[in-house]
């Protein structure tokens, strides 16, 4: 009898994980919806720009770039408004790690902004970030 408890209790918790991560890999197009339903006076509101930042790439060459950050609220926006410096640290990390052959194209780029989201959204304490739009890009041997 106990066995069968844990092994239900085991199901349950495997069945639990499984419907958190699916939805944890589904929120990005339910993200893409809201952006794009946004007015740009409302997208405005939510948006944090990221000054210029001109770094070093891992091996050669650098990179020269500017993100806006939306938020998912006012509150996660004055959050992200506060934490610039962290924000600018860790994007000058990442960066340092990665080449410039890593950063050429649509998808280069895009899996920069993905790992500077989730990198942001972990330091978090008020909302998260709900989108990167990046600005400015410009990549030098």
């Amino acid at each position: 009898m106990q066995r069968n408890m844990k092994l239900i209790l085991m199901s349950l918790l495997l069945l639990t994980a499984s419907v958190l991560l699916i939805f944890k890999f589904l929120k990005p197009k339910e993200i893409q919806t809201i952006s794009a339903a946004l007015t740009a006076e409302e997208l405005l509101k939510y948006t944090v720009e990221v000054e210029e930042i001109t770094t070093n790439l891992h091996g050669k060459g650098f990179a020269q770039l500017k993100f806006q950050l939306q938020a998912d609220s006012t509150k996660a926006k004055d959050e992200l408004q506060y934490r610039k410096i962290q924000i600018r640290h860790l994007i000058i990390q990442t960066l340092s790690s990665v080449t410039l052959e890593d950063l050429k194209g649509e998808k280069g780029i895009a899996k920069l902004e993905q790992s500077v989201q989730s990198q942001i959204n972990q330091m978090m304490e008020s909302g998260h970030v709900l989108k990167i739009f990046s600005t400015k890009l410009l990549l030098q041997e």
